[in-house]
């Protein structure tokens, strides 16, 4: 077996697309330390090298949303028609999209179209802003999976942003059983 060092270790990091921080946060193993092992100034202890690899290993219960996300997040402006709105989802092959403009300002879904041509079948000539509902949720892209997964109980996905602010991606319930 290879032996397992700081540069191994961070390789498997980088593989994963893991920041120092994220792996520290997966593993309950401090940052700092973490720069140290990875630039050789530290010597690990069996137990720390074993914590590290669990959490980079591809066990689910250590998944973040940026392992599952789906990118680049297709949006659409609240000005735009409900015509092109599901033109876009049905061409994307995604049930929700969040409406921005400066900002996400709602979702519009297959629901809230259905739900409204029954009663106006000229429904695809109004405008996203009309129908659309609430915005999804917002979660950074190191959360862990199963601690976002109570809040896709409730919503049909989650939105997932850097630090920053910036819109990465988006987590959807489909996202999760692809995980499968």
């Amino acid at each position: 077996m290879e032996n397992i060092n700081g540069e191994v270790i961070k390789q498997l990091r980088k593989d994963k697309g893991l920041t120092q921080q994220d792996l520290a946060s997966k593993s309950s193993v401090s940052q700092a330390h973490i720069a140290r092992i990875e630039n050789g100034t530290v010597d690990p202890r069996l137990s720390t090298v074993n914590s590290l690899l669990k959490a980079l290993s591809d066990d689910k219960a250590t998944l973040t949303v940026r392992d599952v996300m789906s990118k680049p997040i297709h949006s659409v402006s609240p000005h735009k028609t409900v015509q092109e709105a599901s033109r876009l989802m049905i061409e994307s092959g995604i049930s929700q999209i969040p409406v921005i403009l400066n900002g996400v300002v709602g979702t519009i879904t297959e629901r809230d179209i259905i739900k409204r041509i029954t009663n106006n079948p000229t429904v695809k000539d109004l405008l996203v802003r009309d129908i659309m509902s609430d915005p999804l949720p917002t979660v950074a892209e190191g959360s862990l999976l199963k601690d976002v997964e109570p809040i896709l109980e409730v919503f049909p996905a989650v939105i997932v942003s850097q630090k920053g602010g910036n819109l990465v991606g988006i987590v959807s319930r489909a996202d999760i059983i692809s995980t499968i």
